[in-house]
């Protein structure tokens, strides 16, 4: 069970990374690299739970080569869970890109969904089963992931510090201070009820 609940959130990091740049960025270089950046910030952070698949091609490839031994329909039904709530959760937030994103709620969503999915990849990747030399590593790709992801249409500060200094200082615009603040505090807890459920015994 917990590997597919891993599975799930892996691919909603991919899926809703890939699906955000891409509403902000077009078909743009910046849309690989976030996809590049969720898939290894998520293999940090799910790896040691689940192999961090997150592709329905993958758990396949490894279980007829003999390197799987789980549950093939399970780690299916994750990873077309997640799938499909990262587009619910896209549709919602982004529903014709990133002008009308920033429109509804002043990139609320965009900010408190990044912030969790940040938060529960930093918290995966800096578990005790997980590599610890990766983690500064892995904790700063998922933050560019979800940079890149919901930064140019929310402000994508993901950090109430940042936001705060994006306000009163010269610089990038970053999200409105209430959401620069509410949103990831908000996200703290999400992200930690998510860990709870995947986390090693």
């Amino acid at each position: 069970m917990k590997q597919s609940v891993a599975e799930a959130y892996g691919t909603f990091f991919l899926v809703f990374a890939v699906g955000a740049a891409g509403a902000q960025f077009g078909h743009s270089a910046a849309v690989s690299v976030a996809a590049a950046f969720a898939l290894i910030a998520g293999g940090y952070a799910f790896g040691h739970v689940s192999g961090g698949h997150f592709n329905p091609i993958v758990t396949l490839a490894f279980q007829l080569a003999g390197r799987f031994k789980g549950d093939l329909l399970s780690y299916w039904a994750g990873q077309l869970a997640g799938a499909i709530v990262a587009a619910v959760v896209l549709r919602l937030t982004m529903p014709t890109g990133a002008s009308e994103a920033v429109a509804i709620g002043g990139g609320f969503w965009d900010e408190l969904f990044g912030s969790a999915l940040f938060l529960l990849l930093a918290i995966g990747a800096t578990a005790q089963a997980a590599r610890e030399d990766f983690a500064p590593f892995a904790v700063g790709l998922a933050f560019g992931a979800m940079a890149l992801a919901v930064g140019p249409g929310a402000g994508g500060a993901l950090n109430p510090a940042l936001a705060t200094a994006l306000v009163l200082g010269p610089g990038p615009d970053g999200p409105a201070l209430w959401v620069g603040w509410l949103a990831p505090l908000i996200a703290v807890p999400v992200a930690v009820a998510l860990w709870r459920v995947v986390r090693p015994s």
